[in-house]
């Protein structure tokens, strides 16, 4: 009986010599782990949407005992907001309702009938520029001898060029406006061409 309980004894000094030896160990693994794991971060917290974005919400407060405001989420009232949709639209400074006053005429370039020039009398000099729908060379007017702009379009909708050109023939005669001297195509391939005055002042971009 006395050897058992030596050896109980024994047994017990050993187990118990074994967990004071694992608590480093463990200790110091809880630490790695601590050390490579990846930080939690805050959550980002958004702004609550609304159903309708074109109205504001008014919010409700309500005083509590102890002096302090809460919103009451379930007395939202959604009104119209004006200010929201004319903040969306802009209107010109001079001439904004120009094509109110004026005749269907004037603005209706869809009717536009192109009254088209002979593209013979025009000679192509040189390159000058280009652009997204056109390209622009330096051209001579057989007949008169004179300079001009040749503007020859890419192929576009019949739509886009005649409202070019009925935009170009409202402003003809306004300050700072290139002149437009005449309209002509090719009888082939039926690229439509633009004839301007030639400015031979140079105009930097600020």
């Amino acid at each position: 009986i006395v050897q058992r309980g030596s050896s109980d004894g024994l047994l017990a000094r050993l187990m118990r010599d074994a967990a004071l030896l694992a608590l480093p160990r463990l200790h110091l693994v809880c630490t790695l782990l601590s050390l490579v794991s990846p930080v939690a971060q805050s959550p980002i917290l958004r702004n609550p949407s609304f159903p309708n974005p074109t109205h504001d919400a008014i919010a409700i407060t309500s005083s509590s005992s102890n002096g302090s405001n809460k919103v009451d989420t379930t007395n939202l009232i959604e009104i119209s907001s004006s200010r929201a949709r004319g903040a969306m639209s802009s209107k010109a400074r001079v001439y904004a309702e120009v094509n109110v006053v004026r005749p269907k005429e004037y603005w209706d370039y869809e009717s536009l009938t192109v009254q088209w020039g002979d593209q013979d009398d025009y000679e192509v000099v040189r390159k000058v520029g280009r652009g997204k729908y056109s390209e622009v060379f330096e051209g001579l007017n057989v007949n008169s001898n004179e300079r001009c702009i040749i503007k020859i379009l890419k192929p576009v909708k019949k739509k886009k060029i005649k409202r070019e050109i009925k935009i170009l023939q409202n402003l003809c005669g306004g300050p700072n406006v290139v002149k437009l001297l005449d309209i002509v195509r090719d009888q082939h391939s039926k690229t439509p061409s633009l004839i301007f005055e030639l400015w031979t002042t140079a105009i930097h971009k600020e």
